[in-house]
Protein backbone atom coordinates (compact mmCIF):
# COMPACT_ATOMS: atom_id res chain seq x y z
CA UNK A 1 0.00 0.00 0.00
CA UNK A 2 2.80 1.96 0.29
CA UNK A 3 4.13 1.94 -3.12
CA UNK A 4 0.84 3.11 -4.27
CA UNK A 5 0.28 5.43 -1.73
CA UNK A 6 3.88 7.21 -3.40
CA UNK A 7 2.31 6.66 -6.75
CA UNK A 8 -0.71 9.08 -6.01
CA UNK A 9 1.39 11.14 -3.82
CA UNK A 10 0.55 14.59 -4.21
CA UNK A 11 -3.25 13.46 -5.52
CA UNK A 12 -6.61 14.44 -3.30
CA UNK A 13 -8.21 11.48 -4.68
CA UNK A 14 -6.69 8.56 -6.84
CA UNK A 15 -8.94 7.34 -9.50
CA UNK A 16 -8.75 4.88 -12.10
CA UNK A 17 -8.28 7.34 -15.02
CA UNK A 18 -5.11 8.65 -13.07
CA UNK A 19 -3.84 5.30 -12.33
CA UNK A 20 -4.08 4.26 -16.07
CA UNK A 21 -2.17 7.12 -17.42
CA UNK A 22 0.56 6.68 -14.44
CA UNK A 23 0.94 2.90 -15.73
CA UNK A 24 0.78 3.50 -19.54
CA UNK A 25 4.36 3.68 -20.60
CA UNK A 26 5.37 1.24 -18.49
CA UNK A 27 6.40 -2.16 -19.79
CA UNK A 28 3.17 -4.66 -19.28
CA UNK A 29 5.44 -6.38 -16.63
CA UNK A 30 5.59 -3.49 -14.61
CA UNK A 31 1.90 -2.25 -15.10
CA UNK A 32 0.69 -5.73 -14.62
CA UNK A 33 2.58 -5.46 -11.35
CA UNK A 34 0.71 -2.44 -10.40
CA UNK A 35 -2.79 -3.91 -10.85
CA UNK A 36 -1.76 -7.16 -8.81
CA UNK A 37 -0.50 -4.89 -5.77
CA UNK A 38 -3.53 -2.80 -5.98
CA UNK A 39 -5.48 -6.13 -5.91
CA UNK A 40 -3.94 -7.50 -3.14
CA UNK A 41 -5.02 -4.11 -0.96
CA UNK A 42 -8.78 -5.52 -1.80
CA UNK A 43 -7.94 -8.32 0.37
CA UNK A 44 -5.76 -7.28 3.08
CA UNK A 45 -6.99 -4.76 5.15
CA UNK A 46 -9.55 -3.45 2.80
CA UNK A 47 -11.95 -1.66 6.10
CA UNK A 48 -8.45 0.27 6.77
CA UNK A 49 -8.01 2.39 3.99
CA UNK A 50 -9.31 5.61 3.73
CA UNK A 51 -12.97 5.97 1.81
CA UNK A 52 -10.54 7.81 -0.71
CA UNK A 53 -9.02 4.77 -1.88
CA UNK A 54 -11.60 2.27 -0.99
CA UNK A 55 -13.75 3.94 -3.96
CA UNK A 56 -10.32 3.84 -5.69
CA UNK A 57 -10.18 0.16 -5.40
CA UNK A 58 -14.16 -0.20 -6.18
CA UNK A 59 -13.98 1.54 -9.59
CA UNK A 60 -10.66 -0.45 -10.42
CA UNK A 61 -11.98 -3.58 -9.99
CA UNK A 62 -15.18 -2.51 -11.61
CA UNK A 63 -12.94 -1.02 -14.84
CA UNK A 64 -10.86 -4.10 -15.20
CA UNK A 65 -13.05 -7.17 -13.54
CA UNK A 66 -11.79 -9.77 -15.87
CA UNK A 67 -8.41 -8.73 -14.77
CA UNK A 68 -9.45 -9.25 -11.21
CA UNK A 69 -11.02 -12.23 -11.45
CA UNK A 70 -7.58 -13.57 -13.36
CA UNK A 71 -5.53 -12.46 -10.34
CA UNK A 72 -8.15 -14.06 -7.67
CA UNK A 73 -8.27 -17.53 -10.05
CA UNK A 74 -4.28 -17.34 -10.09
CA UNK A 75 -2.89 -15.84 -7.23
CA UNK A 76 -5.05 -16.80 -4.46
CA UNK A 77 -6.63 -19.98 -3.09
CA UNK A 78 -10.34 -18.62 -4.59
CA UNK A 79 -8.73 -20.00 -7.41
CA UNK A 80 -8.68 -23.79 -6.03
CA UNK A 81 -12.30 -23.49 -4.25
CA UNK A 82 -14.10 -23.14 -7.39
CA UNK A 83 -16.81 -25.83 -7.68
CA UNK A 84 -17.04 -27.99 -10.61
CA UNK A 85 -20.19 -28.21 -11.95
CA UNK A 86 -22.06 -30.94 -13.58
CA UNK A 87 -24.03 -29.83 -16.01
CA UNK A 88 -22.75 -25.70 -16.07
CA UNK A 89 -24.69 -24.88 -19.34
CA UNK A 90 -28.26 -26.02 -17.46
CA UNK A 91 -27.07 -24.10 -14.39
CA UNK A 92 -26.34 -20.75 -16.40
CA UNK A 93 -29.45 -20.91 -17.88
CA UNK A 94 -31.56 -21.89 -15.00
CA UNK A 95 -29.71 -18.63 -12.57
CA UNK A 96 -30.38 -16.34 -15.77
CA UNK A 97 -34.36 -17.34 -15.83
CA UNK A 98 -34.28 -16.85 -11.75
CA UNK A 99 -31.69 -14.01 -11.23
CA UNK A 100 -31.35 -12.39 -14.90
CA UNK A 101 -34.24 -12.50 -16.94
CA UNK A 102 -36.63 -10.86 -14.90
CA UNK A 103 -34.28 -7.78 -14.02
CA UNK A 104 -35.30 -8.74 -9.89
CA UNK A 105 -31.68 -8.51 -9.21
CA UNK A 106 -29.61 -5.44 -7.86
CA UNK A 107 -26.84 -6.50 -9.59
CA UNK A 108 -26.06 -6.38 -13.51
CA UNK A 109 -25.42 -9.42 -16.04
CA UNK A 110 -21.71 -8.81 -16.53
CA UNK A 111 -21.93 -8.78 -11.76
CA UNK A 112 -23.61 -12.00 -12.22
CA UNK A 113 -21.35 -12.91 -14.74
CA UNK A 114 -18.54 -12.51 -12.56
CA UNK A 115 -19.89 -14.02 -9.69
CA UNK A 116 -20.48 -17.50 -11.17
CA UNK A 117 -17.20 -17.14 -12.79
CA UNK A 118 -15.93 -16.50 -9.47
CA UNK A 119 -17.65 -19.22 -7.56
CA UNK A 120 -17.74 -22.15 -10.21
CA UNK A 121 -15.45 -23.94 -12.94
CA UNK A 122 -16.11 -21.94 -16.10
CA UNK A 123 -13.74 -21.21 -17.89
CA UNK A 124 -14.62 -18.28 -19.68
CA UNK A 125 -14.51 -14.55 -19.78
CA UNK A 126 -17.16 -12.20 -18.49
CA UNK A 127 -18.16 -11.43 -21.57
CA UNK A 128 -18.51 -14.74 -22.95
CA UNK A 129 -20.66 -15.59 -20.26
CA UNK A 130 -22.36 -12.69 -20.12
CA UNK A 131 -23.17 -12.96 -23.89
CA UNK A 132 -24.14 -16.75 -23.71
CA UNK A 133 -26.52 -15.70 -20.75
CA UNK A 134 -28.31 -13.09 -22.72
CA UNK A 135 -29.14 -15.01 -25.59
CA UNK A 136 -29.68 -18.28 -24.01
CA UNK A 137 -33.10 -19.37 -22.87
CA UNK A 138 -34.40 -22.60 -21.43
CA UNK A 139 -35.91 -24.80 -23.91
CA UNK A 140 -37.87 -28.04 -23.50
CA UNK A 141 -34.86 -30.07 -23.97
CA UNK A 142 -33.39 -28.36 -21.09
CA UNK A 143 -36.60 -28.61 -18.99
CA UNK A 144 -36.84 -32.33 -19.85
CA UNK A 145 -33.09 -32.91 -18.82
CA UNK A 146 -34.31 -30.98 -15.64
CA UNK A 147 -37.06 -33.37 -14.95
CA UNK A 148 -35.00 -36.57 -15.26
CA UNK A 149 -32.30 -34.90 -12.59
CA UNK A 150 -35.18 -34.42 -9.97
CA UNK A 151 -37.07 -37.41 -10.34
CA UNK A 152 -33.02 -39.34 -10.44
CA UNK A 153 -32.85 -37.49 -6.43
Amino acid sequence: MKELKKFFEGIAHPSVRLFRERIVGLPPEEQREYFHRAFDCTLHGFDTYSGRFQSFFHHLVRAYSQEYLDYLHEKTLLGRLRYPLHDGDLFRKIVYLTEGSCRRAEGSGKELAFALLLSFGYDLKISTLHQYMRTERLDTVDIAELLEEIYLV
